[in-house]
């Protein structure tokens, strides 16, 4: 008897660890210069933990007499955050093709946040010419300067991006690019969680 309860009891904790609430992410909304609607591509993972968003018109251009160019993308994603859970952003990858020549320069921007947290955080990346190929900007926020979700509360991640491309004095072509290199990378949400109780 003793063993069929423990069996019994065993397959309930299974059941209902199998059907327990967990943090998903919903389809995000994107705007600004360098993301007008439909020019995203967007893959949610399988279990709604990761987030591949890629760019068709991401890309920034100066020169011919244009000294600078600056393309922004604001990203918007829901977030499903169970009861006792917080949410914060992780670890985001972006890649892209920069084009620079002698004496050009450019800069990658992102400033993360969630609604109702009193400061954000923000990262750069910047790159000097001569530079031509592919790049990657990795950011992983470690537990000190993650921002916290309250507990059981669904929320949104923000991302604010900028590429911002000057040319040099002699005015040459100058380009940078957020995702049009390789199609097949993105920006990758990955999402961690922390209990609200101990």
């Amino acid at each position: 008897m003793k063993k069929s309860l423990g069996i019994l009891l065993s397959l309930l904790v299974s059941s209902v660890a199998a059907n327990a609430d967990t943090i998903k992410l919903g389809n995000p909304g994107y705007g600004g210069n360098g993301c007008p609607g439909g020019s995203a591509s967007v893959t949610l993972a399988p279990d709604q933990q990761s987030i591949s968003i890629l760019f068709d018109q991401y890309v920034a251009e100066a020169g011919n007499g244009v000294s600078f160019d600056r393309k922004a993308c604001n990203i918007a994603i829901p977030v499903h955050v169970p009861q006792g859970l917080s949410v914060s952003i992780f670890a985001i990858d972006y890649r892209g093709f920069m084009g620079l020549p002698s004496g050009g320069r450019a800069k990658l921007q992102i400033s993360y946040f969630l609604p109702g947290s009193t400061s954000g955080i923000t990262t750069v990346k910047n790159f000097t010419g001569p530079y031509n190929g592919d790049y990657i900007k990795s950011d992983s926020l470690g537990l000190a300067a993650t921002v916290w979700s309250g507990c059981g509360v669904d929320t949104i991640l923000r991302a604010n991006t900028s590429m911002l491309v000057n040319s040099n004095s002699h005015s040459d072509e100058a380009m940078g690019t957020v995702d049009s290199a390789d199609i097949s990378a993105g920006i990758v949400y990955h999402l961690q969680w922390r209990s609200c109780h101990p």
